[in-house]
């Protein structure tokens, strides 16, 4: 994400998901991707709170060259969008001051939450909003996103979206 409220409050339960992941499957690695020194800090503070994590998690700037990913738990943004265009299976996960919720749960109409599921008008990823954010419900997709086959096949939509606005990049 880019807002420091909002990685303040998705980015803890994104690492309590990860260490509960970790007890299953020890030799998981992270890498968490972010936008700005500034969002930095504050992740670096959530880790500080996990220090058994510190090992397993590298943190890289976005833009830069990155690894594959076999499953990716992510914010609502636009990360969701890049994440489905490349095929790669999660969850989006998102928290809002409950007040905003609610005002915009009354005003905003829409089936999902995530640019991604929106604009591809299906739900390649599962969404985990407010109180259904848990790290237990969290990492339980995650190990999920990473083993299951169909899983993995739900990105056709995605891959075709993404063939479709780059032409020239055949995969």
């Amino acid at each position: 994400g880019s807002r420091t409220a909002a990685v303040g409050r998705i980015f803890y339960v994104l690492l309590e998901a990860f260490a509960l992941a970790l007890k299953e499957r020890p030799e998981l690695k992270a890498l968490v991707v972010y936008p700005s020194e500034r969002i930095k800090a504050v992740l670096d503070a959530a880790l500080e709170r996990h220090p058994g994590l510190s090992d397993s998690i590298t943190f890289t700037k976005n833009g830069k060259d990155t690894q594959p990913a076999r499953a990716v738990l992510m914010s609502s943004g636009t990360m969701s969008l890049a994440v489905a265009l490349s095929g790669i299976p999660g969850a989006i996960v998102y928290r809002l001051n409950t007040l905003s919720y609610w005002i915009g749960r009354l005003v905003v109409k829409i089936p999902c939450i995530g640019i991604a599921n929106i604009l591809l008008e299906s739900q390649p990823h599962k969404e985990f909003i407010q109180h259904e954010s848990r790290a237990d419900s969290l990492a339980t997709e995650l190990l999920h996103s990473m083993t299951d086959e169909a899983k993995r096949n739900a990105f056709e939509s995605a891959q075709a979206l993404s063939d479709l606005l780059n032409p020239s990049e055949k995969r």
